[in-house]
Order: C-alpha cells, then structure tokens, then sequence
C-alpha cells in the first residue's frame, strides 16, 4: 500500500506533467493524486503497526514466558 502511493506520487510529479498550485496539469494526474494521497496514510499507518508487531514479536521471542 505504501508502494502503491509513493509510486503513484511520483508519476504524478514527473510523468504526468508535475504539480503546481492549481494541482496536477493532466486528468491522469489527478486521478494518480487522488490514489496517493488516499495510500500514503493508511501504508504509512500499516507499515508503522506492522514495525510495532515486528518489535513485539522480537521481545517476545528473547524472553519467553
């Protein structure tokens, strides 16, 4: 998911003609925008859980009850 939105991002900004204060030039480049800016937060909120876990999971493992 967070792939998805950084890739998205930069297609926008480079491929689909940029971004400027009135917003992406090209109907693509809305619709790219619309799509990363809906996957940024929510991959950013599952890859920060999933790092949480993944600490969990250590510590777990190093004492065991």
């Amino acid at each position: 998911m967070l792939l998805a939105g950084a890739v998205a991002a930069l297609l926008t900004a480079f491929v689909f003609g940029g971004i400027s204060r009135q917003g992406p030039h090209s109907n693509a480049g809305w619709l790219l925008l619309m799509v990363a800016m809906s996957c940024l937060p929510f991959g950013l909120m599952l890859f920060s859980l999933g790092v949480a876990k993944w600490f969990r999971n250590r510590g777990l493992d190093r004492f065991p009850r």
